[in-house]
């Protein structure tokens, strides 16, 4: 029998021969989950926290990029100015106005009630919270799959400025810059802006124009005010604007002889146009468009008591949104005289106000 000798080393200590890590220190991770400041990993909540570092760092622009970089959350939806969030697979695919939703959106605490309300640019952002499960006893109603919150950086009484360009193919364009500092002694401001053009990546054959374009234009401007250690007060103010050419629907997939002759409808082969193999081209009698228009006011003031800290959120937000689609996604040649089977058009004019109190 052979025997080999074999040693035992702490790992710790084998650590601390590795170099480099003998020094590894994890970052603590400071969410708002539950009102209040609290370490990601002292609460019972599964949470997933995307610093401002990461947004930058992953590129992420909007709130599907977000589902992108977050296990369980999906974002789906048929025209861009009307998203619709699951998370662990609930959510609500009814986007008019008289639907409830089943994922809650909150943009600085504030619940933004319309989907159309959430998805624009996002940008000088403190971190984004996405909080799975159901979350009624400290969001209210309409967070049975989940909540997510977006939080906007404060600002600081630090000077500070940052400007960033964006370029590339499809003519993109994007610029995005902050200023921050102080106005008083009690009192700091932060300007931050948005603009993101790109001309669309799929073209309709029938009327030539370019679809699922970007053209965003978005600004924001927060004042804190801290006239004694007791007192603290947020104005935050935002607005946005989006004008789209149409999502370029397509009902079919690969060759769709096959598919009409299957159903007996062989006899609309000819005329189709020949693009449907193409993924970046459509066959549209009309392109459709999505236009829409928010804007939100926030004001939170938190009183520090012997109770606790005492806080009041009021906020006004408003979202107009306009889109015409085409649903059939599959167009005739005009010269036939076929016209599309079916359309869809939403227009909306949201107003909401919501005011909240509570001692933390």
């Amino acid at each position: 029998m052979t025997r080999r000798p074999s040693f035992h080393l702490p790992i710790a200590a084998a650590l601390a021969l590795v170099p480099g890590l003998s020094h590894a220190v994890l970052e603590e991770v400071i969410v708002t989950a539950q009102k209040r400041e609290q370490n990601v990993q002292t609460i019972p909540i599964a949470v997933t926290a995307i610093g401002e570092e990461t947004l930058r760092n992953a590129n992420i622009l909007t709130i599907d990029d977000v589902a992108n970089h977050t296990p369980g959350f999906t974002i789906t939806n048929y025209n861009p100015v009307t998203p619709q969030p699951f998370i662990r697979g609930v959510g609500s695919s009814p986007s008019d106005a008289g639907s409830d939703a089943s994922v809650g959106v909150f943009i600085d605490g504030v619940y933004a009630g319309r989907a159309g309300g959430y998805r624009a640019d996002m940008y000088d952002l403190q971190r984004v919270e996405i909080l799975r499960g159901p979350q009624g006893t400290l969001f209210g109603r309409n967070v049975a799959g989940g909540a997510l919150s977006i939080l906007s950086n404060a600002p600081t009484r630090e000077f500070a400025g940052d400007l960033e360009l964006t370029a590339g193919d499809y003519d993109l364009f994007g610029a995005r810059g902050m200023l921050n500092g102080p106005l008083s002694d009690t009192l700091a401001g932060r300007l931050a802006f948005s603009v993101r053009q790109r001309d669309g990546d799929t073209d309709n054959t029938v009327t030539g124009s370019e679809l699922r374009d970007e053209d965003n234009q978005s600004v924001r401007g927060r004042l804190l005010w801290q006239p004694s250690d007791e007192l603290t007060v947020n104005l935050i103010a935002d607005y946005s604007e989006d004008d789209l050419e149409g999502p370029a629907a397509r009902n079919f997939k690969g060759d769709p002889s096959a598919a009409l002759g299957s159903v007996g409808l062989g006899f609309l082969v000819p005329f189709l146009l020949p693009t449907s193999k193409d993924p970046f081209k459509i066959q549209a009698e009309f392109d459709g468009y999505a236009k829409r228009e928010m804007g939100s006011a926030t004001l939170q003031l938190d009183w520090q008591t012997g109770l606790g800290t005492l806080t009041s959120l009021s906020g006004f937000r408003y979202n107009d949104f306009d889109y015409l689609d085409d649903v059939f996604g599959l167009a005739f040649d005009p010269a036939s005289g076929v016209a599309p089977l079916l359309t869809d058009h939403g227009d909306e004019e949201s107003d909401q106000f919501s005011q909240e109190l509570r001692l933390t």
